[in-house]
């Protein structure tokens, strides 16, 4: 049934992409076409989640019989947004593959609109928001030049793990601070643990987990953006990028550090965890799912922040946040907004959980939660809680040049290869050439 829909709703889009190239010129184009708000035109990549957007799309339609659905939902359907975009004809509403379609890009170059409109509506029946289902710093990360660009749909986290059982057999409670992580190596070492590893193969995970965050914690999101979103010149060499780096050599002068890091990947290190070769490893939300059938049935999955807390008392996480846009010229954003209102009613976003969608929400209901792995459910729990701030991590997507950049040096620093000055000296020529570069996005 799944492909049948699936195949219907193709075909739909398919009549629908011919018909509006027949009549765009006598229509005049964009928004100035007049519409009767009974179509709505979506393209939304399936990235992995199935048949999400079938399921989604039938129990709206259900909801709104009288809306005319075309929907442009198969692998590859990003790959057909900019030239719809550019002939005038684009969706009404889209969540884009990365690979496929720019849409940071699209929004600089003002091909998309504002969607305060739908954010700043009431849930129906209470007097929040839409918006009020989000942390501030999540509505910060869709924000674009003081507006707000995208609708937060999903947000994967990057976090530290450990396994609760070793901690709680050593006496050993999570560091709240790197101090507090230190002192707990000469304890593990006598066990035979090592105190942490990192994934020296996709060092992406030690800088979105340890770095960045500790540079965010020492230095706010001054230091952070001045740093990995190019924001200012020598944010490289702040203080609190240089005491982020310094926490991390630390940790790989001390002797604590699982032998061979530099040369493991994240399932290897992954599994030096769940082997308790290793206590604290840097990964990503997805942790449990991915390591589904390895995990040991004693092991208990724990994780925490960055072990530095800011003076104000603040916790960080890493946040991997996506969202959906409305494009300038859509013809029925009316129709776009209800069904961004239906993406996060509760039947929804139970079916969206079903498929592995995380989206980023204070609080999700029971019935939602109970689709995510344990981990998870308490990845989403501790992120209600008003201290903890969730760090937009969007650099690595914005500027894959300075990332390359700051793994390379990562593994260089953790070998005693470069010193931290010719860390920060060289992540600082790669973000200055990008800030002279004027084709490059800046949008911090």
């Amino acid at each position: 049934m799944k492909k049948l829909v699936l195949i219907m709703l193709i075909a739909v889009l398919a009549l629908a992409t011919v018909l509006g190239g027949c009549s765009g010129a006598a229509a005049g184009g964009g928004s100035s076409a007049k519409t009767d708000n009974k179509q709505l035109s979506l393209s939304l990549s399936p990235d992995g989640y199935g048949d999400v957007w079938v399921d989604l799309i039938s129990m709206f339609q259900q909801k709104y019989p009288d809306i005319e659905i075309a929907a442009d939902i198969e692998q590859g359907c990003s790959s057909r947004l900019q030239p719809s975009i550019i002939a005038g004809n684009p969706p009404d509403l889209v969540y884009a593959n990365s690979n496929e379609y720019d849409i940071y890009g699209g929004i600089f170059a003002d091909q998309f609109q504002d969607v305060e409109y739908i954010l700043n509506d009431k849930i129906e029946g209470t007097d929040k928001t839409y918006a009020d289902l989000f942390k501030p710093s999540v509505i910060d990360a869709c924000t674009f030049n003081n507006n707000v660009m995208l609708i937060p749909m999903s947000g994967a986290t990057a976090v530290t793990f450990f396994d609760k059982k070793l901690l709680r057999d050593s006496g050993i409670t999570p560091p709240k601070s790197y101090e507090e992580m230190m002192a707990l190596g000469q304890q593990l070492a006598d066990k035979g643990v090592a105190l942490y590893g990192y994934n020296g193969m996709y060092p992406g995970y030690v800088l979105n987990s340890l770095i960045g965050l500790s540079v965010y914690a020492y230095g706010g999101s001054k230091a952070y953006d001045d740093s990995f979103f190019i924001a200012s010149k020598d944010g490289w060499h702040s203080d609190a990028v240089k005491r982020a780096l310094q926490d991390f050599k630390g940790l790989c002068d001390s002797g604590y550090l699982l032998k061979g890091s530099t040369a493991l990947d994240h399932t290897q290190m992954q599994m030096e965890l769940l082997n308790r070769k290793v206590a604290f490893i840097p990964s990503g939300s997805w942790f449990e799912s991915e390591m589904s059938g390895s995990v040991p049935d004693d092991f208990e999955i724990g994780f925490m922040p960055v072990p530095t807390k800011s003076a104000d008392s603040k916790e960080f996480i890493g946040a991997y946040l996506v969202g959906m846009g409305v494009p300038a010229k859509a013809k029925n954003p009316e129709n776009a907004k209800k069904f961004v209102h239906f993406f996060y009613s509760e039947e929804a976003q139970q079916i969206a959980a079903a498929y592995g969608i995380e989206p980023p929400v204070k609080n999700l209901n029971v019935e939602v939660l109970s689709n995510f792995t344990p981990s998870i459910q308490e990845i989403n729990s501790y992120i209600a809680q008003d201290q903890v701030v969730l760090v937009d991590l969007k650099y690595y997507q914005l500027y894959p040049t300075l990332l390359q950049v700051l793994s390379d040096n990562v593994n260089l620093l953790a070998l005693g290869e470069i010193t931290i000055d010719e860390f920060c000296n060289e992540a600082e020529d790669e973000a200055e050439r990008l800030r002279s570069d004027p084709d490059v996005l800046k949008i911090k």
